[in-house]
């Protein structure tokens, strides 16, 4: 959720896949990773002036977009701490997604995160797919 004053916009940040976090309630597990993913996304824009470059809204009526603080990309800067994938799912057409896939190349390489994990490794859309919410 964004705010500026009186307008709140809810935002997907667009091109990444991040670990899920669970449900109690309905009884799914958090997914490896998916706290501290949130931990990370929290550090980096929490209370934090944002600049958002829109790609239209999703499915949930969210706006898609690529997050800057302090000109930095929030979605790349995920992947590259390995806290997230690139989206496997249909992108956006202006979207350029060469960087995201580059920085997650260098973050499985070099082990980050949630790569660590090697071949136990289940991606947030097959995480989704076992534990529907």
């Amino acid at each position: 959720m964004v705010t500026d004053g009186n307008l709140s916009v809810h935002v997907r940040i667009v091109g990444i896949d991040a670990p899920e976090r669970g449900n109690r309630r309905r009884g799914i597990p958090s997914q490896p990773y998916g706290n501290k993913a949130a931990d990370h996304l929290k550090r980096l824009i929490l209370n934090q002036p944002l600049r958002i470059k829109g790609y239209g809204l999703d499915a949930f009526n969210r706006q898609l977009a690529e997050v800057f603080v302090a000109g930095g990309n929030v979605g790349l800067d995920m992947i590259e701490a390995g806290y997230a994938e690139v989206y496997k799912g249909r992108l956006p057409k202006s979207f350029d997604a060469s960087p995201y896939l580059a920085a997650e190349r260098r973050a499985r390489k070099y082990k980050q995160g949630m790569w660590i994990q090697g071949r136990k490794y289940i991606s947030p859309r097959k995480w989704r797919a076992r534990y529907p919410r």
